[in-house]
């Protein structure tokens, strides 16, 4: 692929069902495909044929992983941060709300002061790791995917509880 990534190296490169998301060596990332919930994070709801770097709130932060769904994508930075963005229903994007975001937000409350390390998007939900490997989910929970031992949508990050007395290393999340 040429244009915006000629030169860059690629280090990590994640598919949603509609976009792909592509982190370079630098930190930056970028994304192309279909644009619909704002999934690809530039601001609209318009496609992009090509790479295209996100910017926004992203802008002078070093991207280190990125995981897109078919509604969402979420970025987690060098400095540990978690940015969303996308379709909000059921609280996917962990904002406390169900609003879309047109391009990245940091997710904030009961992540701050918590160095993420990485996130999951699933079709639904947000799996999120920690440093000290803490595991935190929001969205929607209906079948119990959440792990908080009911079938409630979550709209903020809420660790899960019954992983207190475990060091989690890796997390996954699938549709439901």
């Amino acid at each position: 692929v040429g244009g915006a990534l000629a030169g860059l190296r690629v280090v990590s490169v994640a598919v949603g069902t509609y976009q792909t998301a592509v982190v370079t060596d630098n930190g930056w990332l970028f994304t192309f495909g279909e644009g619909g919930f704002s999934r690809l994070g530039h601001g609209t709801q318009a496609g992009e044929l090509v790479p295209r770097r996100v910017l926004g709130a992203l802008t002078g932060r070093r991207v280190v992983q990125v995981s897109a769904s078919i509604y969402h994508t979420v970025a987690v930075t060098a400095d540990g941060e978690l940015y969303t963005f996308g379709c909000g229903e059921s609280g996917r994007l962990g904002h406390g709300s169900d609003v879309d975001e047109l391009a990245p937000r940091r997710v904030e409350g009961p992540l701050t002061g918590e160095r993420v390390v990485a996130a999951v998007a699933g079709e639904t939900h947000t799996v999120v790791l920690t440093a000290s490997g803490a595991v935190f989910t929001f969205g929607y929970g209906g079948y119990g995917q959440l792990g908080h031992g009911n079938q409630q949508t979550q709209l903020s990050p809420m660790r899960v509880e019954a992983l207190v007395n475990h060091r989690v290393t890796r997390i996954a999340a699938g549709a439901f």
